[in-house]
C-alpha cells in the first residue's frame, strides 16, 4: 500500500475513514518506543543492504527480536517493493514481527550519505526504523507521519545531526514533542508540496 508524506501530515486512508480523511500524529511521542541504546551515531555502513543488516542484528542484540535474519529479510522485503528513502537525506524502513506486542523505533546516523534509491535520488544520512507488531499494524502510520512531521522541524534536525551520544538525542526529542498535542482526524487536503512514499 502506498502513502503520502506530506508538509503537515500524513495521508492515510484506514477503516471508516475513507471519505479523504487525514490522520494527524501529534499524541503519540515517538520517544515512547525509542531506547537511547537504539540509537546510533556516527555508523560507517558501505550500502543500503548494510544498514538493513544492521539494523536487524542492533534489534536482536537489544533484546527486541530474537531472529535477526527473519527481521533483516522483512526490511529487505519492503526495500524491493518501493525503497523508504523519502528524500532529503532520510529513510524509513519499517518491516512486521511477530516478536513485539509494541512498535520499536531505532536511529541511526550514518558517518557519510549512501545511495539508498531514495526518492529524491539524494544520498541518506539518517535512518529512522520502525518494527511493528503484528497485533498493532495502523501505530507504525502514526509513528511514521510523527516522524515526517518532526523532520520538517529545524531543531529536530539539529538534534539529529549535532547529538554527542544517544540519551542528549532521546532528551532532546522528549523536548520538541512538548510542543506537539492532542490527535484527530481532519478533513483538510494535504498541501501540494509531498512525496511519494511506499509505507
Amino acid at each position: 500500500m502506498v502513502f503520502k508524506i506530506t508538509i503537515n501530515r500524513l495521508r492515510v486512508t484506514l477503516p471508516g475513514h475513507e471519505k479523504g480523511e487525514y490522520m494527524t500524529d501529534s499524541a503519540l511521542k515517538i520517544s515512547d518506543f525509542i531506547r537511547p541504546d537504539c540509537i546510533f551515531l556516527g555508523v560507517d555502513l558501505p550500502d543500503k543492504e548494510a544498514v538493513l543488516r544492521f539494523l536487524a542484528e542492533q534489534s536482536r542484540d537489544r533484546g527486541l527480536v530474537a531472529d535477526a535474519d527473519k527481521l533483516f529479510a522483512g526490511f529487505k522485503a519492503r526495500e524491493e517493493s518501493m525503497s523508504t528513502g523519502v528524500g532529503s537525506g532520510l529513510a524509513f524502513p519499517h518491516t512486521l514481527t511477530d516478536e513485539r506486542d509494541e512498535s520499536a523505533v531505532l536511529i541511526v546516523r550514518l558517518s557519510r550519505g549512501l545511495d539508498y534509491g531514495s526518492l529524491d535520488d539524494k544520498e541518506v544520512n539518517v535512518v529512522f526504523a520502525v518494527l511493528i507488531p503484528e497485533s498493532n499494524q495502523t501505530q507504525h502510520l502514526q509513528i511514521l507521519a510523527r516522524v515526517s512531521r518532526m523532520c520538517r522541524k529545524s531543531e529536530f534536525i539539529r538534534a539529529v545531526s549535532l547529538a554527542r551520544d544517544p540519551q542528549s538525542l532521546k532528551t532532546a526529542i522528549e523536548n520538541i514533542e512538548q510542543d506537539f498535542c492532542g490527535c484527530a482526524y481532519q478533513s483538510k487536503p494535504p498541501r501540494k508540496q509531498e512525496l511519494e512514499a511506499g509505507f
